[in-house]
């Protein structure tokens, strides 16, 4: 590769990517026609009503014979034909048991949607009451009110001064005996967490975007509880227990501050914490669920006892969280704070339900993408707000779903129920927005790599596998009675992924046989993956050890037959020899393509890149944070999507690459804020090498652009400054 002249003054990455050949440099996603040409392609052999969009005639007489259809179910009950219907994807990934179930069925969702199937989601969203399908009432049901209240009498004058209220607290002090003086926008953070979690909402959702300091508006707001009675606990993913921890003893000067404790050790029991007075214990979503699980079996153990009074004698299970030893001493859980509560947010989830469990008096809520997928995730949160009628998945949809006539449409949301929704959560909400803090610029560039022939062909195969999937009628006998139930949707769109990626990632379909129990789609992200193993998950194990060998094995030549990783190995070793002072963060949702970049990088250009991901265990991820951060390292970090994108700070990362589309946006920006946050000296660039002609990017890219726009204009008047006064949505009634 020629090397540039030193006094070239171009930019570093245009330098790096002018030397690589098969790239679209300024790669532009596609225009209307070219996607139109996309479409008609993937949609070869696929009729109206199943889920996909056909012709403005075909959806029209669609809706005729649906509205036919749903006449004569009238007629005949029960019996009747079910066939107008939109049919559901297959959303089962495979047999396996991920590390994190909640993030795989995320995807799932998301799988489904991208086939622009519109599942009702009937485990979360009990989509089948008169009110949740035509939604938008212009009434509200409170309980304890016999009749309902109308919308403009409930969200009126009341509403609005629960709104002003809120925008009217004052800040805290500015000497607060803090090492560092926050922020104006913290001190009054703090202070609007003290006062909703003491309103009647008993609780507040906080939504600043990531690296706005939202750890430290918390402990902030815990110091003005330290004396009340109780405890302060905070519940967050187990990577981020330790930084919390540190956060909080080292919030303020000495003599000032809190003391915390990390509860990590289930033998640890309630009577210890209180003899060490410890102010707030902070623990794992994992820890605390399997807190109040020991709990909720030894109490059915105690009912099966108490038929059996010649039984064997039960042992209390030490449980430290879940116990309810707090509430007989009158010592609450005084405050519960979640952080990234995002990845608790489902009603239906363990983690969700066993956390509602708890005997907490008051719940802040972080988390830097509220509407983190589907606008209607919101619904989830107000489990731990108080003071509103809202308790059910299908009380939020019969008040803020727009009216749909088109059967199992998604729920959606615009016009006087977007207003409505915004209404609402002004009154406990507290977001700003990412300016409020001046941070160095953000450049995102996109660059499109074109495959060869071959590669093409596999994924138009792969897609046409998607496009099947798509149309499977989940609810016939045949196919709950099927064991050898074809690939899902989300399993094909990986696929087509992964062999854009590289090829021998997945083979084409023709050789593949298409059984759940044989699939392992989980196992090709980086969630599939955990950093200990019990020994009903040795075979995982036993699998990546065995990936691992088998990739150890390849010669260059393999590595040559994608283009995709040709390109990015040679603009890493371009900016490592030539800039290496631009340290560089490459993130990816698939582990092994990772694993195939670091093996490249050191076969080709003997290059050792850092890696933290799943299999990287805590101790080890906190010396690779160290070595990326010396100056004097030029050493590309690799790291997955599950393992880099909550709560880690690599502040001296100056460019970010993004190895392919994926489906949450939310997801991207929260990779992206590791480098790009509070602390970032120099601008940061973001690159996103996706493979060019392949029909399943350009679908993701839609979908998520379509989820995008829903949610910010939800989340965008919600938004204001500090010293701003809010706009308060409108009533349309």
């Amino acid at each position: 590769m020629a090397t540039p002249s030193k006094k070239n003054k171009k930019n570093p990455i245009d330098e790096a990517l002018s030397a690589i050949g098969n790239l679209t440099s300024s790669y532009q996603p596609p225009s209307e026609e070219e996607y139109a040409e996309f479409i008609k392609r993937m949609l070869i052999g696929i009729k109206p009503g199943k889920g996909i969009i056909g012709t403005e005639e075909e959806e029209r007489q669609l809706e005729e014979n649906q509205s036919q259809g749903e006449g004569k179910q009238q007629k005949t009950g029960s019996d009747a034909s079910h066939e107008s219907q939109a049919d559901h994807p297959n959303e089962g990934v495979d047999g396996t048991a991920p590390a994190d179930e909640e993030l795989i069925d995320e995807a799932d969702d998301e799988g489904s949607e991208a086939s622009g199937n519109s599942s009702d989601n009937r485990s979360d969203f009990e989509a089948d009451g008169d009110d949740t399908e035509s939604g938008g009432r212009d009434t509200v049901n409170v309980p304890g009110i016999e009749h309902p209240i109308p919308v403009t009498q409930y969200f009126g004058n009341q509403w609005v001064e629960h709104i002003t209220n809120l925008h009217s607290v004052e800040p805290l002090p500015v000497d607060l005996h803090m090492p560092t003086t926050p922020h104006d926008y913290q001190r009054k953070g703090a202070a609007q967490i003290d006062y909703l979690c003491k309103s009647v909402f008993r609780g507040c959702l906080i939504g600043d975007p990531m690296g706005l300091g939202k750890t430290l508006q918390a402990i902030m707001s815990m110091k003005l509880i330290k004396h009340e009675p109780g405890i302060i606990a905070v519940f967050c993913p187990a990577n981020l227990c330790i930084q919390w921890v540190k956060a909080i003893e080292g919030a303020f000067d000495e003599g000032h501050g809190l003391s915390a404790f990390l509860l990590n050790d289930s033998s640890v029991s309630a009577h210890s914490i209180l003899a060490n007075r410890f102010d707030a214990v902070v623990c794992s979503f994992e820890f605390a669920d399997a807190n109040m699980s020991k709990k909720t079996k030894f109490e059915n153990k105690i009912e099966v006892a108490a038929k059996n009074p010649k039984g064997t004698l039960l042992n209390r299970p030490t449980v430290a969280i879940a116990t309810g030893m707090w509430a007989l001493l009158g010592l609450p859980i005084k405050r519960g704070y979640i952080d990234e509560a995002q990845m608790v947010n489902k009603r239906t989830g363990k983690r969700h339900q066993s956390l509602m469990k708890l005997p907490v008096s008051s719940w802040c809520i972080m988390s830097g993408t509220l509407a983190h997928n589907k606008w209607y995730d919101i619904s989830g949160y107000l489990d731990f707000i108080k003071g509103h009628p809202y308790t059910t998945d299908r009380e939020f949809l019969a008040q803020f779903k727009t009216p749909s006539y088109t059967p199992n449409a998604a729920p959606d949301i615009s016009g006087a129920q977007l207003y409505l929704l915004q209404r609402f959560l002004q009154a406990f909400i507290v977001m700003r927005p990412r300016d409020v803090l001046r941070l160095p610029p953000c450049h995102r560039l996109s660059f499109g790599v074109k495959v060869g022939e071959t590669q093409e062909s596999v994924i138009l195969e792969w897609t046409e596998v998607y496009k099947k999937a798509c149309v499977m009628d989940k609810k016939s006998a045949d196919f709950k009675q099927n064991k050898n139930k074809e690939i899902s949707a989300l399993g094909a769109a990986i696929r087509c992924q992964l062999h854009g990626l590289h090829p021998r990632l997945a083979p084409a379909s023709k050789t593949i046989k298409f059984n759940l129990e044989a699939e392992d789609v989980a196992n090709s992200t980086a969630e599939g993956l955990n950093q200990t193993y019990s020994p009903d998950e040795a075979s995982q194990q036993e699998k990546r050890r065995q990936w691992i060998k088998d990739l150890n094995t390849w010669t260059l030549d393999m590595f040559d037959e994608s283009p995709h990783l040709t390109t990015v190995t040679e603009f890493l070793n371009f900016m490592v020899n030539n800039h290496p002072d631009q340290k560089i963060v490459v993130m990816s949702q698939y582990l092994k393509y990772l694993d195939i970049i670091n093996l490249c990088m050191s076969k080709r250009f003997k290059v050792a890149c850092l890696r933290y991901d799943g299999t990287v265990n805590q101790v080890q991820r906190i010396e690779v944070q160290k070595k990326f951060a010396k100056p004097e390292s030029a050493r590309p970090l690799l790291m997955t999507v599950g393992a880099g994108s909550v709560g880690l700070n690599l502040t001296s990362g100056k460019i970010v690459v993004i190895l392919e589309q994926w489906w949450n946006i939310s997801v991207e920006n929260q990779g992206i804020s590791r480098c790009h946050r509070q602390g970032a000296e120099d601008k940061v660039i973001v690159a996103k090498f996706t493979v060019q002609n392949s029909c399943m990017e350009h679908e993701i890219a839609r979908v998520r652009h379509s989820k995008a726009q829903i949610n910010n204009s939800l989340m965008k008047p919600l938004v204001h400054k500090h010293d701003e006064k809010p706009e308060i949505a409108e009533l349309i009634y």
